[in-house]
């Protein structure tokens, strides 16, 4: 839902907005946390989806 601008509808009578979407996490936080194994400075979702990759954990 926090990938959804705020007016989009969510739930036949909820938007986005209504149910909390939150724009400083989208900016800020997300974009640190998603950044992909193969950038220079990774985030950590993927160094804990490259270990899971690498041991076979699925």
């Amino acid at each position: 839902m926090n990938a959804l601008p705020a007016g989009a509808p969510v739930d036949s009578c909820f938007t986005a907005a209504d149910l909390g979407v939150r724009d400083e996490w989208n900016d800020r936080k997300f974009a640190k946390l998603s950044r992909p194994y193969s950038d220079d400075k990774p985030g950590k979702l993927a160094y804990a989806l490259e270990y899971k990759r690498a041991h076979g954990l699925s």
